[in-house]
């Protein structure tokens, strides 16, 4: 068909395509997008419902951890001669390690060596573990050498707890005689460490109610170490006015 010069053409428009029917200028196409979906929200195929550009996908979930006990520790710190075996293997460990550290510390004092050696970390380590020792000597008590044998146990749970130690008749005697002795000296005659642990004691004995229910032992402890103090303060009075 001819047309009249200056007659314009008349042609349908085109026709739209399933996309183009749905989306705008602001909005994604339906087929791969949410309909809440902008161009700057991220797949719902590959992060939550919720997501924003901000936010990160999820992790795979996980079994839960048991935590340890309360009483249990994992972090690992301190000199190297006094780490029991649990902390070596890498377990968590309770207040019993501290036990088996005092007991290294103890024998160190008994024969002036370590409980354990080694040339290297590791050799240290394998000793440890085996919890292989020299004696104390025999000059020592029978007693002191099962403390010591009992705080180097390797198993934790037959190490002594500090209450049982402190309740040893051996041990109670020897803390008797060391209060008493310091309470006794001049305070001339006694080092910084020793003054703090002799004054802790007289504020003890001096401010615990007479009803309080402690021991009979720690009782009279307390009333030796009170008459001892007034004793020794008054004669110290006594020459310093002299």
């Amino acid at each position: 068909m001819s047309l009249a010069r200056g007659d314009r053409l008349k042609c349908a428009p085109p026709a739209q395509t399933r996309c183009e029917e749905h989306a705008t200028q602001n909005t994604l196409p339906k087929a791969r997008y949410p309909e809440h979906a902008t161009q700057n929200t991220l797949p719902k195929t590959r992060y939550p419902k919720h997501a924003t550009q901000n936010t990160l996908p999820r992790a795979p979930r996980c079994p839960p951890l048991t935590p340890p006990p309360p009483d249990f520790a994992k972090t690992c710190i301190g000199t190297p001669y006094y780490m029991s075996p649990e902390i070596f293997k890498n377990k968590p460990y309770s207040i019993k390690a501290d036990i088996w550290a005092v007991g290294c510390v103890l024998y160190e004092m008994c024969t002036l060596n370590h409980a354990f050696d080694g040339k290297s970390i590791n050799q240290l380590a394998s000793h440890v573990c085996k919890g292989r020792f020299r004696p104390i000597s025999s000059r020592y008590s029978s007693h002191l050498s099962d403390l010591v044998n009992a705080m180097l146990q390797i198993n934790p749970k037959q190490r002594p707890t500090m209450e049982r130690i402190l309740q040893l008749p051996f041990i109670k005697r020897h803390i008797s005689e060391f209060i008493n002795s310091i309470v006794d000296r001049p305070s001339s005659g006694i080092g910084d460490g020793t003054m703090l642990v002799r004054r802790a004691a007289i504020n003890l004995a001096e401010n615990t109610p007479s009803h309080h229910s402690n021991p009979p032992e720690v009782q009279s402890l307390m009333l030796q170490v009170s008459n001892r103090a007034r004793h020794t303060s008054g004669s110290e009075r006594h020459a310093s006015g002299s």
